[in-house]
């Protein structure tokens, strides 16, 4: 939740503004708008806030583009994991490796792939990483037809 004390309009042009800035004044102008009792909606306010929506939404798929190519660059299985142990995102060298499709692997917990982890392994990794240390663990890894590597 955001909070203002005071009111930043930001450029004139939403396409100007870099994302951060655009989202600091577009909280700061909706404030504004909420606070106007009575007040009709501004067709020109609402036409630079869909066009700054508009904009956005390209850079977040400009950023998803890019991490998609940098994280399918990398030639080592990689797969991403929430606080549960749920599978977040795998690489192609992860679905070469485990000779799945990722559709397969991702939403699933972690030991689809490493069965022989502990089922509370999360807990001390997120207690080293909390610290800002690194976490090795080395794991077996099963592949769809059952062998291990």
């Amino acid at each position: 939740m955001h909070s203002r004390s005071q009111q930043n309009d930001g450029p004139a042009d939403p396409s100007e503004a870099t994302p951060a800035r655009a989202e600091d004044a577009l909280i700061a102008r909706l404030e504004a708008l909420i606070n106007q009792s009575g007040a009709a909606a501004d067709p020109v306010f609402l036409s630079e806030l869909l066009a700054l929506l508009h904009g956005l939404q390209r850079e977040a798929e400009s950023l998803r583009l890019r991490y998609d190519s940098l994280f399918n660059a990398v030639p080592a299985p990689v797969s991403i994991l929430d606080a549960d142990g749920r599978i977040l995102d795998l690489n192609r060298a992860g679905e070469r490796a485990y000779q799945r499709p990722r559709s397969e692997i991702v939403g699933q917990l972690v030991h689809v792939i490493n069965p022989d982890l502990p089922h509370d392994h999360m807990a001390p990794v997120m207690a080293v990483l909390a610290r800002d240390e690194t976490y090795v663990l080395e794991v077996t890894n099963l592949r769809a037809d059952g062998t291990s590597f």
